[in-house]
């Protein structure tokens, strides 16, 4: 490690646990369906966890909470999204359609089943709807349909064809109108060809999520890019939307009603790649400090980023930075860069480097000032070892070794540990600011790192089709 003092984007609510129709039955056969009971083995290795983390002067694991998982589904589950108190899981049924089951999370039982289409996927719930989204054939994504379904009965409501979720806001359903993709037809396509980029502009639409009618319509002009300032514990709730023109001209919405909240006029920069607000409203990962006025653009002609004052639109600095390591606000009073091996941050008024950290590249939470960093190894896992550093200084809290973090969607830093050459796992809630691991749950078979959603005051994680609910520990649910 190295500190010379990528914020990772949020993806749809959903966890994919990866194809479950080659999932293979664990070495020991077990009779029944229903939760596992845990194993004298997994009852032992929490034990030495905990003897460990404690010998090692590491903040330690809480016991967890009594009374077992609240749903276990033991094969065939593909993904997961919680709403309004229910787990929505789609799952494989073996040949021909497969299916989307409803459960209540405060029991786990059953409340209804219906056969999906093919290719549909889970996308957002909540407590009145539940989203599904496909796309289908040579014609994808231009016959992209939206499904939207009664979430206590299953029901299908509506369903929109040529378009595809960007969140909600105000109880209004965004969707992106892409009508306009068109397929290519030659019958010897260049290298990577692929659908055609869409039309010179392009629609933002809100919908009744109940009906489906059209609430209010946004076109985005040509060679203008939008922007979502999203809630990083639900990644589907929008907190703003803007659009920059490429004179300049800057338009701040209400994503709830579609009116223009604010304008800002920036220096002229060309053509727009990319650009994100410094304050991106509420539920942003950490206060936006001396970002509040600012906004960073990413030139669409050549690498680097420029970061310019709203309120008179002069440019502060220019980053020069490679492809797709664009500045993401990071911590109050900072912008930082992901190049795969370094987060570095910048001063918000100046640009200067501020602390650089190796290896800990990747930001999976946090609290007040504080960040949790961790990275990847070879194989795509995250590492087994956590930094916790001061967001603004880059001074090291602490260090967490033999924990992996997940980039669990809901706002909750989620980690796991497994004994080299086991397959029992146990699976905490990580509190950033003291450092204290409370325990929740345990998988007796699990191969892979697991994957988690948190939401309603509960926990959802899975391996290959293997899929178990908790109760978040008492001290941080909610």
């Amino acid at each position: 490690m190295a500190v010379t003092g990528a914020a990772t984007g949020p993806e749809p609510v959903l966890i994919d646990l990866g194809h479950a129709e080659p999932w293979a039955p664990p070495d020991t056969p077990r009779r029944g369906r229903g939760p596992r009971r845990r194993s004298g083995a997994a009852a032992r290795l929490a034990a030495l966890l905990l003897v460990a983390a404690l010998a090692a002067g590491l903040p330690a694991a809480d016991a967890g909470p009594a009374g077992g998982p609240v749903l276990y589904i033991e094969a065939g589950v593909h993904n997961a999204v919680l709403g309004g108190g229910r787990l929505f899981v789609t799952r494989y049924t073996g040949e021909g359609p497969h299916r989307l089951d409803a459960h209540d999370t405060a029991g786990g039982g059953a409340l209804w089943s219906t056969e999906l289409e093919d290719g549909q996927q889970l996308a957002f719930a909540d407590a009145g709807v539940v989203v599904l989204t496909g796309e289908y054939g040579d014609h994808a994504p231009a016959l992209s349909t939206v499904v939207v379904r009664d979430a206590r009965t299953g029901a299908e409501l509506w369903r929109r064809g040529g378009a595809v979720v960007d969140g909600t806001a105000g109880g209004r359903l965004l969707l992106l109108d892409v009508s306009g993709y068109r397929s290519r037809k030659d019958p010897e396509p260049a290298p990577g060809a692929g659908p055609d980029p869409l039309p010179a502009d392009y629609r933002i639409f809100a919908v009744d999520p109940r009906t489906g009618a059209v609430v209010w319509t946004l076109t985005v002009p040509p060679g203008s890019q939008a922007s979502f300032g999203r809630d990083h514990r639900d990644p589907y709730g929008l907190s703003s939307l803007s659009v920059l023109d490429p004179d300049g001209t800057l338009r701040v919405y209400d994503p709830a009603s579609g009116a223009v909240a604010r304008t800002y006029r920036i220096e002229p920069s060309g053509a727009v790649g990319s650009f994100e607000l410094g304050d991106k409203g509420p539920g942003s990962l950490l206060p936006p400090g001396a970002r509040a006025g600012q906004v960073a653009v990413s030139s669409g002609n050549e690498p680097g980023d420029d970061v310019f004052d709203l309120a008179t639109g002069r440019r502060l600095w220019h980053l020069d930075s490679q492809p797709y390591a664009g500045l993401i606000g990071c911590a109050p009073g900072r912008w930082c860069t992901d190049d795969g091996h370094w987060l570095t941050a910048h001063d918000a008024g100046t640009g200067e480097q501020v602390w650089r950290v190796e290896t800990y590249h990747m930001t999976f939470g946090g609290a007040g000032n504080d960040l949790v960093l961790g990275g990847l190894g070879e194989d795509l896992v995250s590492l087994p070892e956590l930094l916790v550093v001061d967001g603004r200084t880059g001074a090291p809290h602490y260090r967490i070794d033999g924990w992996h973090a997940i980039q669990a969607l809901g706002g909750r830093v989620v980690v796991w540990r497994r004994e080299e050459g086991q397959r029992a796992t146990v699976v905490g809630l990580l509190d950033p600011a003291s450092g204290r691991i409370a325990v929740f749950g345990r998988g007796d078979a699990w191969g892979g790192q697991p994957t988690c959603i948190t939401g309603g005051g509960v926990v959802a994680c899975g391996v290959l089709g293997d899929l178990t609910v908790w109760r978040l520990p008492g001290t941080a649910a909610g």
